[in-house]
């Protein structure tokens, strides 16, 4: 088994087209030869035994009318004769003429009217026509005959066979011409023209327009198209990997944080402005491990977000705290959307912003637009909102609540004798005394110059309250340069929704109660419908 090569292409000799279109070809030959050379070879042995008959027959016919008269007149010396040039012929062993008188004359080897393949002719009067007057008798040489018969026989088969091989040759050598060697160098062309290449196969002279020349056509617009599926792809590829670049670059140096977080709040990707606004560096939190909403002041909230955004169609947006550290308050600006990933699970995408600078100068603005720049508590237009909110959280509670209208006694002695600096120490002090003896929800406000409303949700313990505020202003007041005051205060105060459901009202009411107050000695307090009684 050999392997031949061309033009880079290995095939295995017994794989080639031409090989086994030659030798299908040649088997083919010599099958129809075979069966031809039987029939020829059957059919020139009866020719040549036919002849062999007919020469015969020609013999006879040659000495008809001598052995006739011969026979006729008895002379056994003719009949002789005869036999004898009968028996000098090639294919006859032997020859006899008799009469019907018994007269015999015979020539060549012993005849016997036993013998196989004997001829025998009967001879007529020469001058009485249908009157029988002897036989010639002939032994054919069969062994001549059939020999002759056979060498003509091969003959014609070695003929036919030359003729058959001399066909089959001719079309092996068109078969290759035409077909298989200008398919193997088709082959050969096409196995190195590189997928996508602008290469296209040459069309061999003289088949541009049969089944090889359309072939090849076929095969150009195969490799155009494939040379375009192939650029586009290339081109797609080469432009997925730059927008891939580009996004890798957006996604590690955004400035913003950016994480994928599944649906049980686990960080599944994360840039590294994330780990840098959740300070993950300096906690030493391993990110993998901990879940998204952990690193905020208020966990629920956040689980609460990612659910949200989890079933919404639209992103969810928030300001969110981070857990203080190092007694630092930062703030992010969230949004949080839902997006599908390649195995088809929703996940939800938070981008995150450092806004802890702007949320201060917010803070630091609605503070300073909220509070009385003196004693830090709210002024009289962000109280009267917060009083707002308040009153309406009690109606729909149904709760109650108390206005308490404190009036400091003896102020203006203490601006008119130690200056406005000695007063303002004595507002902030009073400032302090007021927010510290209170709740954290409740409302503190300046009211006035030296008035102050209060607003507390124990209605059952306002009394109490107004004493201990009565009784923590008392306390003397350090002025500073080792001089003291005191002071005193009255307080007034109304209730929600016993004097009423306005808040003008109720403050006016207060107003009423503290005015009363000060009318039956200061120092005091008063409720509205004590001081009406």
């Amino acid at each position: 088994m050999t392997a031949s090569r061309w033009l880079g292409v290995s095939i295995n000799t017994r794989s080639s087209l031409a090989y086994q279109a030659g030798l299908s070809i040649l088997l083919g030959a010599l099958l129809l030869t075979l069966c031809f050379s039987f029939y020829f070879y059957d059919r020139t042995y009866r020719e040549q035994l036919q002849t062999a008959d007919q020469q015969l027959q020609q013999l006879f016919d040659t000495v008809e009318n001598s052995a006739a008269v011969a026979a006729y007149l008895d002379n056994d010396e003719i009949a002789l004769e005869v036999a004898r040039g009968l028996s000098r012929n090639d294919i006859v062993s032997a020859a006899m003429v008799t009469s019907l008188t018994g007269m015999q004359a015979s020539s060549g080897t012993e005849l016997s009217m036993t013998s196989p393949g004997i001829k025998s002719f009967a001879l007529e009067s020469p001058f009485i026509s249908g009157d029988t007057v002897g036989s010639i008798t002939m032994l054919p040489n069969h062994d001549l005959i059939k020999a002759s018969a056979q060498t003509a026989a091969w003959r014609h088969v070695f003929i036919t066979s030359i003729q058959s091989l001399a066909l089959v040759a001719l079309a092996i050598f068109l078969v290759h011409r035409n077909l298989s060697a200008p398919i193997k160098r088709l082959a050969g062309q096409l196995h190195i023209i590189p997928p996508g290449s602008k290469e296209r196969l040459q069309c061999p002279r003289n088949h541009e327009h049969d089944e090889i020349g359309l072939l090849i056509k076929d095969t150009n617009r195969l490799l155009t198209a494939t040379q375009n599926t192939l650029d586009g792809e290339r081109r797609l590829r080469e432009y997925a990997e730059s927008l891939e670049r580009q996004f890798r670059l957006i996604f590690e140096k955004a400035s913003c944080g950016i994480a994928l977080v599944n649906a049980h709040g686990k960080i599944l990707m994360h840039n590294p402005s994330l780990e840098h606004m959740l300070n993950i560096t300096s906690t030493q939190i391993d990110i993998k491990n901990a879940t998204f909403h952990s690193f905020f002041a208020d966990p629920d909230q956040v689980r609460t977000l990612l659910e949200r955004a989890h079933h919404a169609n639209n992103p969810v947006t928030k300001d969110l705290q981070l857990k203080p550290t190092h007694d630092e308050t930062r703030w992010l600006n969230s949004l949080i959307s839902k997006v599908t990933d390649e195995d088809g699970e929703m996940i939800v995408e938070c981008i995150l912003y450092d806004i802890s600078e702007r949320t201060a100068r917010e803070q630091q603005t609605q503070f300073e637009a909220e509070r009385d720049p003196l004693t830090g508590l709210y002024n009289r237009r962000a109280g009267f909102r917060k009083i707002e909110t308040a009153l309406q959280q009690a109606k729909e509670t149904s709760s109650r609540c108390a206005f308490i209208l404190v009036d400091l006694d003896k102020f203006k002695p203490i601006n008119d004798n130690y200056g406005h600096d000695a007063g303002d120490v004595v507002l902030k002090t009073v400032a302090h005394r007021l927010s510290s003896h209170l709740r954290q929800h409740d409302i503190v406000i300046r009211w006035g110059g030296d008035e102050f409303l209060i607003i507390v949700e124990q209605v059952n313990h306002s009394a109490r309250i107004a004493e201990k505020l009565l009784k923590t202003l008392q306390d003397d007041i350090d002025l500073g340069d080792g001089q003291q005051a005191s002071i005193g205060a009255s307080i007034g105060i109304s209730l929600f929704p016993d004097h009423g459901d306005q808040i003008e009202d109720l403050i006016q009411r207060a107003d009423v109660a503290m005015y009363q107050v000060k009318e039956s000695g200061r120092n005091h307090y008063a409720f509205y419908a004590t001081a009406q009684a």
